[in-house]
């Protein structure tokens, strides 16, 4: 006969924990699907009886699953409340978007911080983005799981992963009254740039960048530098975006 399994002892913070973040998968699949298949039902009141064996070691408690037939257990009730699908719709986060970044492709976080950040309702760049902006330590919030110091690299290389760069258009123009290069396309400069981007160089010589956005890039340079040869243009959109072009006078 197989032998029976032992239960091991498991705390209840780690259990509510697990318990909120498939409630939160549970919600967010609802929230996409209202998309598609408005609900038509109410997720009513569920109750969970657990039979444990409460443990103490004189800092921590724990607990134990009661095997099927033993005695002298005791009894944890958690009652879970009713949501409606509008509820559901007024509390459920936005889903992924494309231009977003899901944390379980953030490289550089390892799987213990990004389950931290999972349980503290946070899936996405854009969360941290949104986060960050409250300021908020997240620090503190994960127990010193996640390092903020490489936090904008990380999101950036993720991103540039799935929005590169593009260039529609390249041309000379007038910015502040100065004459300048105009770049135009799409995913220039994320949201979240990095200080001291863009970098612009002409020829191998630094040029001001005068205005930056995701869409159009305006470079300080004198039109007698283009005038009758061509130039090669290097842009560092950040530090893993470069674009290289020959310009044309």
């Amino acid at each position: 006969m197989p032998t029976a399994s032992v239960n091991r002892p498991w705390n209840l913070e780690a259990f509510i924990d697990s318990l909120v973040l498939e409630l939160d998968k549970a919600r967010d699949t609802l929230a996409v699907k209202a998309f598609t298949r408005p609900s038509s039902y109410n997720v009513q009141e569920a109750e969970l009886d657990l039979q444990i064996f409460p443990q103490y070691d004189g800092q921590e408690v724990k607990f134990v699953t009661a095997q099927p037939g033993q005695q002298g257990a005791s009894a944890l009730k958690i009652q879970l409340g009713s949501i409606t699908a509008r509820g559901i719709k007024e509390t459920a986060p936005d889903p992924i978007t494309r231009d977003d970044v899901s944390i379980d492709l953030l490289e550089g976080i390892d799987a213990e911080a990004k389950e931290s950040l999972r349980k503290i309702g946070i899936k996405s760049a854009k969360d941290l983005e949104r986060v960050e902006e409250r300021n908020v330590d997240i620090q503190k919030v994960t127990e010193n799981k996640l390092d903020y110091q490489n936090l904008a690299q990380i999101i950036n290389k993720a991103k540039r992963r799935q929005v590169p760069p593009t260039i529609s258009k390249v041309g000379v123009t007038q910015s502040a009254g100065e004459p300048a290069v105009a770049l135009s396309g799409q995913n220039l400069v994320l949201g979240e740039s990095l200080p001291d981007f863009p970098i612009a160089m002409l020829n191998g010589e630094r040029v001001e960048v005068l205005s930056a956005s995701d869409r159009h890039l305006h470079l300080r340079v004198d039109p007698a530098k283009l005038a009758g040869r061509s130039s090669k243009l290097d842009v560092a959109l950040d530090p893993f975006a470069v674009i290289s072009m020959e310009l044309y006078a």
